[in-house]
């Protein structure tokens, strides 16, 4: 260990020669000083607009999968030809240690519920090098560029939802008109596919399946002296058949179903011949007494707080969520929508912004606790507020080691602002704690400023080290899941080290101009 204490020595020594003249100069200078941190951390206000907010960053398994989705009617082996194409070109892709899919069945994203249909499907990976961020960004960006060559092909990306969480962009719009609701949708879908870093845009306003509409005549069926229930019923037996009877086997039931092979290649031509009625004799057809079309219904009609709804989503890629939904915002403002619609901006901005305003009222409980407890201990008032200045002191190094690391404010950062008021507190409270003893036992104010900081000066900067290094193998962000506990982690230590440096700076000479009194 003599290497290590060696080196701490030198660098204590160092600091403590030049923290004596230092602090000297800021209370000789108090007003340039204290000038000087109040336009540093107007500066560290103002460089907090160039960090990018997110509700959660998102964190790297090693494991994605791709929802697949076809052209509305398509059969399951169409679905399964697909999806085996996919598989093909996953194969082939450098770091991908397995895969699988589902045909006919999808997870539906941020959800354990399961959508099941003849036309989707859904691939999963799996990497040989779990929480690479950057290797799993490569791969999903080479997987989307070969998918995007298969034709009559929609697919999106998604991870595992380890929280529930709504997409990342959602654009709700909100209308009666079912046609009105397609046509913004389909219209912010090409508006939202073209600003940079949204990727996989989809609306919920999808064609349906393929559909017969048979729509029966009633005077028609009046003349033939045919009832409308006797028709849909045998129209229905034809189709679908009967179920008489079940086979069981112990506690196994199986329908058996009794069907006619009248209308099996599912023509309308041979649909209009079907025979549902007679009249003295002689047949007669659904054609007779029914119109029949061929049109798409929607494959789901969404409603949002009892309103229908049509809801346009999107992944990021590459920006962090705040300057993104600026851009959306852009576009709703410019875009002239139809009478009877209206749009909101929704997903994890929603939520990020409702988490921002709970988390805001926490820190300010926080620090009205803080100061509480430091005011009953030092039975002043006034002592604790110069003590709570370091809060203040403590963002600027916060800001400026996100900055530094690229990180974005997030939830996990905030609750590391919320730790730091508490924890930054602490060397200004054993500063000012000798400062009143020492003018207490009759040592004039300036004299015990420069006394007690030279004194404090060793506690001080051992329990900041202490702090700093325990957090040091979060900060690095080692391991899985590292994407989580590393920006808390990098917010204390930017935070407690900004603040011990300006602590003992700036509480003495804030201390000299305030504090009265012997």
């Amino acid at each position: 260990m003599r290497p290590g204490l060696a080196a701490f020595a030198a660098l204590y020594g160092a600091v403590e020669r030049r923290y004596q003249p230092a602090l000297s100069w800021c209370l000789n200078h108090r007003g340039v000083f204290l000038t000087t941190m109040a336009i540093l951390f107007g500066i560290s206000v103002g460089a907090s607009r160039f960090l990018g907010a997110e509700l959660i960053p998102q964190f790297s398994q090693g494991e994605f999968s791709f929802n697949v989705r076809l052209p509305e009617g398509s059969p399951l082996n169409a679905t399964d030809a697909k999806l085996a194409e996919m598989e093909e070109m996953v194969a082939v892709v450098p770091g991908v240690e397995s895969y699988f899919t589902s045909v006919g069945v999808a997870s539906r994203l941020g959800s354990n519920k399961k959508n099941k249909d003849k036309n989707i499907g859904q691939i999963n990976v799996a990497l040989s090098e779990k929480g690479n961020k950057k290797n799993e960004e490569r791969v999903v960006e080479s997987l989307r560029d070969k998918f995007s060559s298969i034709g009559d092909l929609d697919f999106k990306f998604a991870r595992p939802m380890y929280f529930t969480l709504q997409t990342p962009v959602e654009v709700e719009i909100y209308g009666y008109n079912l046609e009105s609701l397609r046509n913004v949708s389909d219209q912010f879908e090409g508006e939202l596919s073209r600003i940079p870093g949204i990727k996989d845009v989809k609306t919920t306003m999808e064609v349906g399946n393929p559909e017969i509409n048979v729509v029966f005549d009633r005077d028609r069926l009046s003349s033939f002296s045919l009832s409308l229930d006797d028709v849909s019923n045998r129209l229905k037996t034809k189709i679908q058949g009967e179920v008489p009877t079940k086979f069981k086997e112990r506690e196994l039931q199986v329908d058996i179903r009794v069907r006619t092979s009248a209308w099996q290649a599912e023509n309308v031509d041979e649909l209009k011949a079907l025979v549902v009625g007679e009249r003295e004799g002689a047949p007669i057809s659904l054609g007779t007494v029914a119109n029949i079309d061929v049109a798409r219904g929607l494959s789901q009609i969404t409603r949002i707080s009892q309103q229908r709804a049509a809801v346009v989503s999107g992944n990021l890629s590459g920006r962090d969520l705040a300057s993104v939904s600026e851009d959306i915002e852009t576009v709703i403002n410019r875009t002239a929508l139809p009478a009877g619609v209206t749009v909101e901006l929704g997903g994890q901005n929603q939520e990020l912004n409702r988490s921002f305003r709970s988390l805001v009222f926490a820190l300010l409980l926080a620090i009205f606790l803080v100061y509480l407890v430091m005011a009953a201990q030092f039975e002043s008032f006034v002592h604790p507020f110069i003590i709570l200045f370091t809060v203040p002191l403590g963002a600027i190094g916060v800001v400026w080691m996100l900055l530094v690391t690229g990180q974005s404010l997030s939830v996990v950062v905030f609750i590391g602002v919320i730790m730091l008021s508490g924890i930054v507190v602490n060397n200004g409270i054993v500063l000012i704690d000798y400062i009143n003893q020492l003018r207490r036992g009759g040592m004039e104010k300036m004299k015990a400023l420069r006394e007690a900081g030279l004194v404090r000066l060793r506690p001080i900067i051992m329990t900041t080290l202490t702090t700093v290094l325990g957090l040091l193998p979060m900060a690095l962000g080692l391991g899985e899941g590292a994407e989580i506990r590393a920006p808390m982690a990098l917010t204390v230590i930017g935070g407690l080290l900004g603040a011990t440096a300006l602590t003992l700076l700036v509480i003495p000479a804030l201390y000299s101009l305030v504090a009265r009194g012997k």
